[in-house]
């Protein structure tokens, strides 16, 4: 035992160090596995580049014939290629576009291997930080860099002197085999000019929004996805108050450790689904929510210093009609439709109801997301609109949430999920994502960012 180390700090240091030890284990198998994928990469765009050379150097016999063919032609007429002629046009133009998607292809194939050296990168930098070696010391044998911003995506130096290649050949057999079209000798001038200038638009764009891409959107994004109900609005304390004006049963919002509150056997009353339902369908639930105090201050700074959109989910399948009898589901009916104002179908009104509550609370939103079919759905099917389809398709980065099970799903998807902390969340799973964060407030979640971006 160490002098001065109780048994049981003891046994927490050698758990650290075992933990550390594995995690060190992991990292370094990380390391050799992606240098050994760049290498493969880098092989990979050498081996494309090589077939792609062949493949266009084919044609170089048949377009010499053809050039022979023109120096024997008299002057000022064309060769003529015969039933052949219509061939040559469209020879050309394959060549040219298979050469554009094999360009496509090596070019993902660089940006792939970039990712890689990204990623060899962080892992250096994990290494040379763990012993916290003095910065003169570790700079006089650092070669290597442990940036993961660097290389970049787009290269000056490499990638574009192969873009550069293909450009070339891809329209250089763009305008021969145009040629025949062209009856007079400034109608060619005129053409190969403007293949030369469509063909080298084409090709630069392609490569600079395949690296722009990669640079900005490509595994992540500027998008923080927010809840609603308990992360943006006060629901606990609001459903106590409009229980009591409703159902006149008084419950202390404080004791609900469950969701639905139905569920909860502290309450001190009992509080049924009827009740729940009675809440739910009133209007004065969802239009009247108190704000959660500094949400929208915090979102709107996350919008102006580090250019965040802002994505709201809430799921709200209301009004519930089944189960009422006729006079309160016609009354419950008529009350939402007046709500909803004229032309609209009674379960768009929740809808409006919910964009008219944001813009009330002056809360900054780029897209709103109103959940109602599949809310819990998490596959890839493009008809599904919820937070868990899009936080996959958008990359969606950060994410704050209130209910506990729907955190965890999301922490698959997102960089960082923050825990709105509540009675009924505090239940800690056995499993806890190490990117899922529990927090007290927006300030709290503000200043976490501030740390870490």
């Amino acid at each position: 035992m160490s002098i001065g180390m109780l048994p049981e700090e003891e046994e927490d240091d050698e758990d650290a160090k075992t933990s550390k030890k594995k995690y060190d284990d992991f990292m370094l198998a990380e390391y050799t596995t992606i240098a050994q994928a760049y290498f493969n990469t880098v092989n990979s765009i050498g081996t494309f580049f090589r077939s792609y050379l062949t493949f266009v150097g084919l044609p170089i016999p048949l377009l010499v014939a053809v050039l022979t063919q023109i120096t024997r032609t008299d002057a000022g007429s064309k060769p003529s290629l015969g039933p052949f002629a219509s061939a040559v046009p469209a020879g050309g133009t394959t060549i040219a576009v298979l050469g554009f998607f094999v360009m496509w292809y090596v070019i993902n194939l660089r940006l792939d291997a970039l990712l890689y050296a990204r990623a060899v990168n962080g892992v250096r930098k994990y290494f040379y930080n763990s012993p916290r070696l003095d910065l003169a010391a570790e700079a006089s044998f650092r070669v290597l860099p442990t940036s993961t911003s660097f290389p970049r995506y787009f290269e000056w130096n490499y990638t574009l002197s192969v873009v550069a290649v293909f450009t070339l050949i891809d329209t250089s057999y763009l305008i021969v085999g145009w040629f025949w079209f062209c009856s007079d000798e400034p109608s060619v001038y005129r053409l190969s000019v403007a293949l030369f200038i469509v063909s080298v638009i084409i090709h630069l764009s392609l490569y600079g929004g395949l690296a722009w891409y990669r640079e900005t959107r490509y595994l992540t994004s500027q998008i923080i996805g927010v809840d609603i109900d308990g992360v943006l609005g006060l629901h606990r304390e609001h459903f106590a108050a409009i229980l009591q004006a409703q159902r006149h049963k008084n419950i202390d919002p404080e004791k609900i450790t469950q969701i639905p509150v139905n569920l909860c056997k502290e309450l001190g009353v009992s509080v049924t689904v009827e009740d729940e339902i009675t809440v739910f369908n009133s209007l004065d639930y969802w239009k009247n929510m108190p704000a959660v105090e500094g949400a929208a201050g915090v979102l709107l700074r996350l919008q102006e210093e580090f250019g965040y959109k802002v994505y709201i989910f809430t799921h709200r399948g209301w009004p519930h009609l089944k189960g009422l009898d006729r006079e309160t589901a016609e009354s419950v009916t008529q009350a939402w439709l007046r709500a909803g104002g004229t032309e609209i179908e009674l379960s768009d009104v929740i809808d409006k109801i919910t964009r008219e509550w944001v813009e009330k609370q002056n809360i900054p939103c780029d897209r709103l997301v109103v959940e109602k079919k599949y809310p819990h759905y998490s596959g890839p099917s493009p008809l599904v609109r919820n937070r868990f389809t899009l936080a996959d398709r958008k990359h969606i980065q950060l994410f704050v949430e209130d209910d506990l099970p729907k955190a965890i799903r999301l922490a698959s998807f997102c960089t960082t999920v923050f825990l709105i902390d509540h009675p009924y969340n505090r239940e800690v799973p056995a499993m806890m994502p190490r990117n899922l964060i529990r927090v007290k407030s927006w300030g709290e979640i503000y200043a976490r960012l501030r740390q870490s971006l």
